[in-house]
């Protein structure tokens, strides 16, 4: 899958497109398909996941809502309201971690929550 800002998820297909265009005022995204025609999908029908800026051994990018193995543990991207930054976060374990000293670069990107 080739890289953008976004990606989102199409609730009714279960699949992850790379989004082309978000259109705010009239709520919906673009996307290509697979024969590269322009597709639309309102926001109702969609979860965003948006980049987070930093990449993942082998330079695989790291969005929001992407698992991830660290430490032989999984982790979920989330976006942290309370320290205003994107964290992994351990549910069972009820553990967060910052993204700091280069530790995403120990990270494998390994699905995401919204497909098994």
């Amino acid at each position: 899958m080739p890289f953008t800002e976004y990606r989102a998820y199409l609730k009714n297909r279960n699949k992850i497109v790379n989004v082309t265009k978000i259109n705010f005022v009239e709520e919906y995204i673009e996307y290509f398909d697979d024969k590269g025609n322009t597709l639309i999908a309102v926001f109702k029908e969609i979860e965003l996941s948006q980049f987070i800026g930093l990449y993942a051994k082998e330079n695989i990018p790291i969005y929001e809502n992407d698992i991830v193995k660290f430490y032989d543990k999984n982790y979920l991207v989330k976006y942290d309201k309370d320290c205003a930054s994107f964290i992994i976060y351990n549910e069972e374990l009820k553990e967060k971690i910052r993204f700091a000293d280069r530790n995403n670069k120990k990270m494998s990107v390994i699905g995401n929550s919204f497909i098994d």
